[in-house]
């Protein structure tokens, strides 16, 4: 309220957690160079509650970052996901290697899968990379392709393989 994003018709202190009040939210939007918004995602309180009410010895400070990182960084699109079978558009996914998001959180790979195995167990997030790919004697492993429905990230995969492929890697 204070800094005017929400707009409230009633006194905010009178207000307690099972009071439902209507109000306007105004969200100050980020765009990048395209004009599309950034640093900005759905974020369910379902979901929320599962990683702070979870039984582990894991941070959940660090759970959370790692979360909100692959939410913030997933592709949206306007169309329902068996439009995308049909059509061959883009699954809603975020491509990555573990190497550069451990970068990004300052985070061990090793702590990193830890987190990431952990939010698998959750249902709150699903991964997996098509495997080690070859392109002139070289080997490597593909980028992982990171999901929030099961369905999205087979779609996901289908396309990091043809990327792949485009590019010359077998």
């Amino acid at each position: 309220v204070k800094e005017g994003i929400l707009n409230l018709d009633v006194d905010i202190s009178t207000v307690n957690i099972n009071y439902l009040v209507r109000c306007d939210l105004n969200i100050p939007y980020e765009l990048n160079k395209n004009s599309q918004r950034v640093n900005w995602f759905s974020l369910s309180v379902n979901n929320y509650l599962k990683i702070l009410e979870s039984e582990n010895e894991l941070n959940k400070f660090t759970l959370t970052n790692i979360y909100f990182y692959i939410l913030a960084r997933i592709y949206r699109r306007n169309d329902s996901i068996n439009n995308i079978r049909i059509t061959g558009g883009t699954a809603e996914v975020f491509w990555s290697s573990q190497n550069s998001i451990g970068k990004d959180l300052n985070l061990a790979k090793g702590t990193l899968n830890a987190y990431l195995a952990y939010l698998k167990s959750l249902n709150l997030i699903y991964y997996g990379n098509i495997g080690k790919i070859e392109k002139d004697n070289s080997i490597i492993e593909a980028n992982n392709v990171y999901a929030t429905n099961k369905e999205e990230l087979k779609d996901g995969l289908k396309q990091s393989k043809y990327y792949w492929e485009n590019q010359g890697w077998e």
